[in-house]
């Protein structure tokens, strides 16, 4: 079932009669700060932008079982994520079609169907209406139990992870995420058993709006590593003063999909990727040199030695040469969801000032339990709710939306005016636009303009 956007309907204004879209120059790349505190804004992005891309639900591993659920929310839609009992995954608007109960209340669990604690109108685990209380008595023989069912969203998976979409004519998941997948592969399928998560996700609360860490995140952001972490980057490397951080600043890579840069009803940009120079295992395409013994050392991150033989069989050479050379590290999804290796994050909208991060820690199945505890560990400890990188970011997102809160905050401009643009090194085949050398704006930059096509409604 199709959202009722209306392609053809008018773009959205705020009530002042400002275009959401001029709030977001092209000619001189700036976009203005009302964008994170302005109520109207955050109702438009859920008709626009929500109900109609691809959202990041979950990870079917969370589900393993016929029965098995959990409850999300795609912005500020509750959805249950489930599994029927021919291993189908759904997700499902938790809205009961009687009188608007939630009909699942359980953050997880595992049952035969879903009844809303209301009227009593229970649902399979699909959605399909199954019957109600006393239904002869109430409604006869005219109950229409076809069209009461659950509104299911349109559910595809990459590598396990779970999008859902509520527009029927939105592109498909493949060509949304389009050649940005032979980037996403050297992380997410880089073994024959694949990913899973390690416990539920990680939950916490940011008094932020939700599209200042997403912006970070789908810009690859290594600029503000200079000076944010910077006193964290001088100490893991023992160095005193900034050549670190300059060092590791110069050294990116970031890759965002897809050709044209500019051009009405262009679908530029949906992701962006940063990828970290890693000159040592350079050598490893050198003469005489193998690619297996150099990865051996020095393994990808988050990936067992053990398995390190069998990328042979999971990557192309091209991808490999990436891994040696310009690992992937940190990057984003559009609209709202970020990695940091095979750590996904989602950055979920609790109104204008508030998002919830859920956290998902993936690791290989086929690794060991010490290694899975290991990853876990590790991650939480930097990126979790009080993680030692995290809280540095977590700190300054609500800063930015205390600036954006006042009058004449909300009036001011953030500027993306930093540019360079290269194609890919040899032998990458995933014909992204790639910027190498030191971080700048242009992924940044792509996430605002992706922004804009689709709160006027050019985004296909």
């Amino acid at each position: 079932m199709s959202t009722d956007l209306a392609r053809s309907s008018p773009e959205p204004l705020l009530s002042d009669g400002t275009r959401v879209a001029d709030l977001i120059d092209q000619e001189s790349r700036t976009v203005s700060l009302r964008l994170f505190s302005d109520p109207e804004v955050l109702e438009a992005e859920l008709k626009w932008l929500f109900a109609r891309t691809w959202n990041i639900v979950g990870h079917e591993s969370e589900v393993p079982e016929p029965g098995d659920y959990v409850t999300r929310h795609i912005a500020l839609d509750s959805v249950v994520m489930s599994r029927d009992r021919e291993g189908e995954i759904s997700v499902l608007l938790n809205v009961c079609s009687h009188r608007g109960m939630a009909v699942c209340r359980s953050e997880a669990g595992r049952d035969d169907n879903f009844k809303c604690p209301y009227h009593g109108w229970v649902y399979g685990l699909g959605g399909n209406m199954i019957g109600a209380p006393f239904e002869r008595d109430m409604y006869g023989d005219s109950m229409p139990k076809a069209e009461l069912g659950l509104r299911r969203a349109r559910v595809e998976t990459y590598a396990g992870i779970v999008f859902a979409c509520w527009d029927d004519s939105a592109p498909d998941l493949t060509e949304h995420l389009g050649e940005f997948s032979w980037y996403l592969d050297t992380l997410f399928k880089r073994s024959a058993g694949g990913l899973e998560c390690v416990g539920a996700p990680q939950r916490f609360v940011v008094r932020s709006n939700w599209k200042i860490p997403s912006e970070q995140f789908c810009g690859a952001d290594g600029y503000h590593s200079a000076t944010l972490h910077q006193s964290l980057i001088e100490g893991i490397a023992g160095i005193g003063d900034a050549r670190a951080v300059r060092a590791l600043t110069r050294a990116v890579l970031y890759g965002i999909d897809l050709g044209s840069a500019e051009g009405h009803g262009s679908r530029a940009m949906d992701r962006g990727i940063g990828f970290r120079d890693a000159p040592a295992t350079a050598r490893a395409f050198e003469p005489g040199v193998d690619w297996l013994e150099s990865l051996t050392l020095v393994p990808p991150e988050n990936l067992p030695v053990e398995l390190v033989a069998g990328l042979r069989d999971q990557l192309t050479p091209g991808q490999i040469e990436a891994l040696l050379t310009y690992p992937p590290g940190t990057g984003g999804i559009f609209p709202n969801a970020g990695f940091l290796s095979t750590n996904i994050r989602v950055h979920v909208p609790l109104g204008v000032d508030r998002f919830e991060m859920l956290n998902w820690v993936l690791v290989e199945k086929d690794a060991t339990p010490e290694f899975k505890k290991q990853v876990k560990r590790k991650m939480l400890r930097g990126f979790g709710s009080a993680g030692i990188i995290e809280q540095d970011d977590a700190e300054s997102w609500p800063a930015i939306q205390g600036s954006a809160r006042g009058y004449m905050g909300s009036r001011q401009a953030m500027r993306y005016q930093a540019f360079v643009g290269h194609n890919p090194p040899p032998g990458w085949e995933g014909g992204a636009r790639v910027y190498q050398g030191f971080t700048k704006d242009d992924s940044a930059w792509d996430f605002w303009r992706r922004y804009r096509h689709y709160l006027t409604g050019e985004a296909l």
